[in-house]
């Protein structure tokens, strides 16, 4: 029940007669969400004065309403172990690309030497130390990564997160010859390594990593205890659930 009107019923206010209406409803609504004090100030200032104390009092409402009712937003990024479809996703984007120009070789050779198969058996040992600069170049440079997986934001490290030289780049690609064998079982074990390592991983001593970017809404929830890299150093909080 309102100071101001206590007959709730009434349209008109028999302390403001000047008063009528929607701004008699309005002046209900405010006084009945504010503290006593400042209802007896807003009652007992004239009427002028009293109608911009309302107005007042309306847009601190509205605008405290409208702050609890949109909810804070941020964009968060965090590194996590790349799952295993993924790698597989950037193997396929960067095999497809080296053999289209496998194939461009090998139809330019077709073209230029006919019937010549000693040009074309070249061709092997030209397609190795392609696959070889490519993955060892791309893997040490500032990208940190192939084409591939430039495009599903993953990137190689070594064991702490930074970057890798051209030599360990080299011997992690030299070592996928070993998780090639055994029908890929080098490959599958980033499946189910604790951190996502296949064979060659392990034996170079490299992670691939990749960025999680995803919008936060209200108060964030705690990280659970683990194991992760932030990007600059080791930190005792859990990476996201990989979904692969």
């Amino acid at each position: 029940m309102s100071p101001c009107c206590p007959r709730l019923w009434l349209l008109t206010c028999p302390r403001n007669p000047q008063l009528g209406g929607w701004e008699v409803i309005a002046r209900r609504q405010v006084l009945s969400r504010l503290q006593p004090h400042r209802q007896r100030a807003l009652l007992s200032a004239p009427l002028a004065h009293s109608r911009i104390g309302f107005l007042s009092e309306v847009a601190t409402i509205l605008i405290g309403q409208s702050s609890a009712i949109v909810p804070r937003q941020a964009m968060r990024t965090e590194i996590a172990y790349a799952g295993f479809w993924r790698r597989v996703l950037a193997s396929v984007i960067d095999a497809t690309l080296l053999a289209g120009v496998e194939l461009a070789m090998a139809r330019s050779i077709a073209v230029l030497t006919p019937n010549d198969f000693q040009a074309l058996a070249n061709v092997a040992p030209v397609s190795a130390a392609l696959w070889w600069a490519y993955f060892a170049v791309m893997e040490s440079s500032p990208a940190q990564g192939t084409l591939g997986k430039i495009s599903l934001s993953l990137r190689v490290t070594d064991g702490h997160g930074d970057p890798i030289t051209f030599r360990r780049a080299t011997f992690r690609h030299l070592f996928k010859i070993l998780s090639t064998l055994f029908v890929f079982v080098g490959w599958l074990m980033a499946a189910f390594t604790p951190r996502k390592q296949a064979l060659h991983d392990l034996l170079a001593g490299t992670l691939v990593l990749r960025e999680v970017r995803y919008l936060v809404i209200g108060p964030e929830a705690p990280s659970e205890p683990g194991e992760h890299w932030d990007g600059a150093h080791w930190v005792a909080s859990a990476p996201p659930l990989e979904k692969s």
